[in-house]
């Protein structure tokens, strides 16, 4: 089984570009996701230009809405499903198709297995960045009208093997909507959003109580 992913560079609708050779310029800032293939083809591609690794796709989006930076790359299934999701006024000023393959193997006395992947796939296709569960969250908080995410964390163990763990919250609010442990601030960070993300949906479709009617006492005419 393969997946493949396309990389865009997003910018605003006002200002659009011709080509990334736009940017490649001392005065322009590109936000990418750290580490990522996209940080390293921003920084061959526009080598003159300012590149901000950042963890949040979300924060990258809103930093180039608000003029913060001026463009972000991202892969294109994030960014088709973040512009439609939450930035109206951001668009694709430039693509690439099938920068990056993923490939899948699996053991033939084990169908399911790739039966299950096959769904995952399929489903984090249409549905946007799922698998990025901080990315979500935030994204969920501002579909239910909710303060952006935070996160408390702490650490605990021997130097050699560091254990992190990671509270999510909303806002200002001391309430703890998720809890997540790894072994590195962004993976207990990642785990604590999922939790947390579950918490919100399960609110979200929750049925909500019916108001009871008024019973108003009858009155002589």
């Amino acid at each position: 089984a393969y997946m493949t992913a396309g990389r865009d560079v997003i910018v605003p609708r006002d200002r659009p570009i011709k080509g990334i050779e736009q940017l490649n310029d001392p005065s322009r800032t590109i936000v990418v996701q750290g580490g990522s293939s996209n940080e390293e083809w921003a920084r061959e591609a526009m080598p003159r230009a300012v590149i901000v690794p950042i963890d949040n796709a979300v924060a990258g989006l809103t930093g180039v809405s608000n003029g913060t930076y001026t463009a972000a790359v991202y892969d294109d299934v994030s960014a088709t499903y973040l512009i439609n999701s939450m930035f109206g006024s951001l668009m694709v000023g430039h693509h690439q198709d099938d920068v990056s393959r993923y490939c899948f193997a699996f053991s033939s006395e084990a169908p399911g297995v790739k039966e299950a992947v096959d769904d995952t796939l399929a489903e984090v296709a249409t549905e946007g960045p799922a698998l990025d569960w901080k990315t979500s969250l935030t994204v969920k908080a501002h579909e239910m009208g909710l303060p952006e995410p935070r996160y408390q964390m702490s650490v605990g163990g021997p130097e050699y093997a560091l254990e992190f763990t990671a509270f999510a919250m909303l806002g200002d609010s001391k309430e703890v909507l998720g809890v997540g442990n790894g072994s590195s601030k962004r993976k207990a960070q990642l785990a604590a959003a999922e939790q947390a993300w579950h918490v919100l949906d399960e609110r979200e479709h929750a049925p909500k109580p019916e108001r009871k009617r008024e019973r108003r006492p009858l009155t002589d005419a």
